[in-house]
């Protein structure tokens, strides 16, 4: 009989040169958590959401922020989805290599989504900060202090995100006379420090950044369990080739640094995740699937 073929760790970033030291990096800035996805040594985008319990009922608190060509980036929204279906939307979106699998959430909340065998919705742009279509787009368009008007239209329960919408449409932030919104400098800092800590170097080729980019936690490598790998689920990623999840037990820890974006505030602390290690294997489709060794 034949074996079947397995790969281990082909998840986003593990599946490019990173740091076998590092095994995931999420950016905090204000309520916003800021997760990266990606492709290959290049950061992609980044799934961001917040507690909705934080925003007025009617504000939306799950966002993809895609990268363009010339370090742009577009704004997308979901009005009613869960993280999970978010992120499970995300992995198929970028479909080169299983997405999240190191975060300390957002892997296991997408394979639960996944398990509902139902498509994730598609999320809406957002340009302006506001859903394509808003009627609000022409009043803030032609605000005097448009940055007020989104304030105002997100304390009313409106469909915009908070503070971030704000960002998309403030004007008085350097690089906004290069073309680039004050969100767009704000990722651009944000992937600049993702990839030079996975990878070693940056892809961003514009100054346009922030100087100080957000608050870092910097996850370490699983201290391995030693219990056995747990299947989570399987799916088609590629024509006769298929991903299984696993999980075990594991701790890690983590440290966080930087400055947050607004204020460069100084950002510091560690401590140890407590939660599942996950990993990939790949199998031909007619196979079942096998643990890691």
């Amino acid at each position: 009989m034949l074996v079947p073929s397995v790969v281990k760790g082909q998840s986003w970033p593990q599946a490019a040169s990173v740091d076998p030291m590092v095994s995931w990096i999420r950016i905090t800035e204000g309520n916003w958590t800021f997760a990266p996805a990606g492709e290959g040594e290049q950061v992609k985008g980044f799934l961001a959401w917040m507690d909705p319990n934080l925003a007025v009922t009617g504000n939306v608190t799950v966002l993809w922020f895609q990268r363009e060509v010339g370090d742009h980036w577009t704004m997308w929204g979901w009005q009613n989805a869960t993280k999970g279906e978010a992120a499970a939307w995300v992995g198929r979106h970028l479909e080169t290599a299983p997405q999240f699998v190191a975060d300390p959430e957002l892997g296991t909340l997408a394979f639960d989504f996944e398990a509902l065998q139902i498509p994730p919705q598609d999320p809406l742009e957002m340009p302006l900060g506001l859903f394509i279509g808003d009627p609000a787009a022409e009043f803030v368009e032609h605000s005097l202090h448009p940055t007020q008007a989104m304030d105002m239209l997100c304390a009313n329960g409106w469909a915009v995100a908070p503070t971030l919408s704000a960002l998309v449409v403030n004007s008085s932030l350097p690089c906004s006379e290069q073309g680039y919104s004050g969100v767009e400098a704000m990722l651009n800092g944000f992937t600049t420090t993702v990839e030079e800590t996975f990878f070693g170097a940056s892809t961003v080729s514009t100054s346009c950044q922030w100087p100080c980019s957000g608050c870092t936690r910097v996850y370490g490598a699983w201290t391995p369990g030693t219990g056995p790998w747990t299947l989570m689920g399987r799916r088609q990623t590629a024509p006769g080739t298929d991903t299984c999840y696993w999980s075990r037990p594991g701790t890690r820890t983590w440290t966080e640094m930087g400055k947050t974006w607004f204020l460069c505030r100084t950002c510091s602390g560690t401590g140890t995740d407590s939660g599942p290690e996950t990993t990939t294997t790949t199998v031909l489709r007619s196979d079942p699937c096998v643990p890691p060794p």
